[in-house]
């Protein structure tokens, strides 16, 4: 990153799932993370051609675990009792990416909930 400003900040929606691959029972499953593997591995190459063209551009990817929406309603029976995240936690992190300092390149931001414990 140049000294001087930053012009822009890509921010890329990723998931939990481009990093791991957890043993899900639902059935059909195979694409999406495999959609999600092939969108980090695109986010690490066009940060080096960011790089490359130096670009004042940052890129950070967000990955976040399960998260509590509407979308989950399809799989409601084998996730719910799974940990969720809140939409406003990923919001968070995006401001998080979004209010550092020019000289700070945050490329990933992975959030997972924490699992509940039984007292």
């Amino acid at each position: 990153m140049n000294a001087s400003k930053v012009k822009g900040h890509i921010i890329i929606m990723n998931s939990i799932l481009g990093h791991r691959i957890p043993e899900v029972p639902v059935p059909l499953f195979s694409v999406y993370p495999a959609t999600k593997h092939a969108l980090t591995a695109l986010c690490q190459t066009v940060r080096q051609e960011i790089n490359f063209l130096k670009l004042n551009v940052k890129l950070t990817s967000i990955s976040p675990g399960m998260v509590d929406t509407d979308l989950l309603n399809v799989y409601s029976k084998a996730v719910a009792e799974l940990p969720k995240l809140q939409a406003k936690d990923v919001a968070q992190a995006v401001m998080y990416a979004l209010e550092t300092p020019d000289y700070v390149q945050v490329e990933e931001i992975v959030l997972q909930a924490m699992a509940r414990f039984n007292a």
